[in-house]
């Protein structure tokens, strides 16, 4: 059971990963994560364009981001995040969706769920415009099961 769980979650990352290559139009981008600090960006306008941002700034951070062949959110919803955080989410989906550029996003929420999770504190308008872009941005391969960590004794 623990192998056919592993196989499972190994294909759905390579189906995922797959489609990241293939909308990438031949890119030699490599892939970036975002992680908790990749929010660091002003608030007003989209993410700057190629040549627009200052490498180290918070522009330049978002703008890599929006950027990049594909991007991984991991784990998309596990804090709460503040309003600006949000914002800065939203300003780097927003542009790769309508860029039509690849996002890979693990969750262990449903969209409302999701939802209710990034908007905790109170901004829900732009957690349900992620959320929807998302939705309509990738496919869904949803991995069920016991949490393998947790099985082997130690929680």
């Amino acid at each position: 059971m623990k192998k056919l769980l592993a196989l499972t979650m190994a294909l759905a990352m390579v189906l995922a990963l797959a489609a990241c290559g293939s909308s990438n139009s031949g890119s030699a981008a490599p892939a970036a994560s975002a992680d908790k600090s990749a929010g660091a960006a002003s608030a007003s306008g989209s993410a700057a364009s190629d040549g627009d941002a200052i490498p180290g700034t918070e522009d330049g951070v978002l703008s890599r981001l929006s950027r990049v062949g594909c991007l991984v959110l991991d784990d998309l919803g596990k804090e709460s995040p503040t309003d600006w955080t949000l914002g800065q989410v939203f300003r780097v989906v927003n542009d790769r969706y309508e860029n039509m550029r690849p996002v890979v996003v693990t969750t262990q929420y449903g969209k409302g769920d999701l939802i209710r999770r990034l908007a905790k504190n109170g901004d829900e308008e732009t957690a349900v415009a992620i959320v929807s872009r998302l939705a309509e941005m990738c496919d869904k391969y949803e991995l069920q099961g016991r949490d393998r960590r947790l099985s082997n004794g130690e929680r």
